[in-house]
């Protein structure tokens, strides 16, 4: 098996160069440097009583206090969500992030990895996905581990579930059992594989340790993979029971989840197509977490992000088919989120030969100048308040040009915007 690809911040590289100063009377000014009783280093430019435009401006540099830890939690709840008349598992309920800190895996080094589900109930006659490929389980959830000596330890689990997949054969009276569930399990190098369900079960789930290789809380990690594969298995036999939703806590509490702001009904207005009723998200952080700006500082932020497309994605014909993933980077303050999306959509910026040059966009679009970033895909990025917006959609539909799709997904951009305005 391939070893998955795991997250690595953008380096936004060194910051454009200062502007050329302009002939003219020089004004003389006084800076300081000063830190603030909330731990923030500002420069305070004072200008002289005689220039017209004189006005004290305070500019953020750096935000030394340190990142908060959990501010992204898990919530289990009971009852299962319904796709039509199916009751849908969620692999994240079945596995979440609270039991593995029960296995002695600390809750506050666990990040969220992935996760592909049903965040509500949808009724028959909007229940338009009749299949997902075989390679997409209808959900899916994994988490990174940081231990001791690595960061890029990880537990996933998928769950394929009909009629939306199709299940493997399986040999019935030949593996051993929990929870009355067959369990096929293999161990090779550090990775711990396990193929949990019954010959007759509707169901068939996928549960993967890799990358840990010492105890876990002292206990020897065969024997936590062991427990591992019970818990999910007593889980599983209890049949879809809960599901999972997520919420902010500390300094980011307001904020909504970004899969409860892309709704299905936003999709669907933005697209024009159904919404096939199913989220996905990838990385995202439970933690604050601070990217370095050179010139600027480190700027501490809450990145996440939610994807949803059409059910014609999982059809035999997909390249009229709508996906639309949504990322929002929300700063703990308005001018931090401002400086970063400013260096972000900076032309001049050297990062842009690496990860694609921004190019502006003349339109109005939120607080700032919008730009495109040409990042894997077109991105559209504008800012909102102390949140930065990425709004991506597939290549099939947003093309390849970047002029292009600058002036052809404004609409989409500032229906966004205004949505973005009123729940953040």
């Amino acid at each position: 098996m391939n070893a998955p690809q795991y997250y690595q911040p953008f380096n936004y590289g060194p910051p454009p160069p200062p502007p050329k100063k302009k002939a003219g009377k020089i004004v003389a000014a006084l800076v300081a440097v000063v830190v603030l009783a909330a731990g923030i280093t500002a420069v305070i430019v004072l200008r002289s009583s005689d220039d017209p435009k004189a006005t004290p401006t305070t500019t953020p540099v750096e935000d030394v206090r340190p990142p908060e830890r959990n501010v992204l939690v898990q919530r289990i709840e009971e009852g299962p969500v319904t796709y039509g008349t199916t009751p849908a598992f969620d692999a994240c309920a079945v596995l979440p992030r609270a039991g593995l800190a029960d296995l002695g895996f600390p809750e506050d080094t666990t990040d969220y990895r992935e996760a592909a589900y049903l965040p509500t109930s949808l009724t028959p006659d909007r229940a338009t996905l009749s299949k997902v490929h075989d390679l997409d389980p209808l959900t899916d959830c994994g988490y990174w581990i940081r231990t001791g000596d690595r960061d890029d330890a990880y537990i996933t689990l998928a769950i394929a579930q009909l009629p939306f997949n199709s299940m493997p054969s399986r040999r019935p009276g030949e593996t051993p059992r929990s929870s009355g569930l067959d369990v096929v399990a293999e161990h090779e190098d550090d990775q711990f594989f396990a193929e949990i369900g019954n010959v007759d079960s509707r169901f068939a789930a996928t549960l993967i340790m890799g990358r840990i290789t010492g105890d876990v809380a002292g206990v020897p990690v065969a024997t936590v993979f062991g427990k591992l594969t019970d818990l999910v298995a007593a889980a599983l036999a209890k049949g879809p029971s809960s599901h999972s939703s997520y919420a902010f806590t500390g300094g980011y509490e307001a904020l909504p989840f970004a899969c409860d702001v892309l709704t299905a009904e936003l999709f669907t207005e933005l697209t024009g197509k159904p919404d096939s009723g199913r989220v996905e998200v990838d990385d995202t952080s439970a933690h604050e977490t601070a990217r370095d700006y050179h010139g600027i500082g480190r700027l501490p932020a809450i990145e996440q992000q939610c994807t949803r497309s059409s059910s014609d994605r999982f059809s035999t014909s997909r390249d009229a088919s709508r996906i639309l993933t949504v990322t929002f980077e929300t700063f703990r303050t308005d001018a931090q989120a401002k400086s970063a999306h400013s260096y972000q959509c900076d032309p001049d910026n050297p990062a842009g030969a690496i990860l694609g040059e921004p190019v502006p966009v003349d339109q109005e679009i939120g607080d700032a100048k919008p730009c495109v970033r040409p990042i894997e895909y077109l991105n559209y990025t504008f800012l909102i308040g102390r949140t930065s917006v990425r709004l991506r959609p597939n290549e099939s539909w947003a093309g390849t040009d970047p002029d292009d799709f600058g002036r052809e997904f404004a609409p989409v951009a500032k229906k966004l915007a205004e949505e973005v305005r009123e729940r953040f």
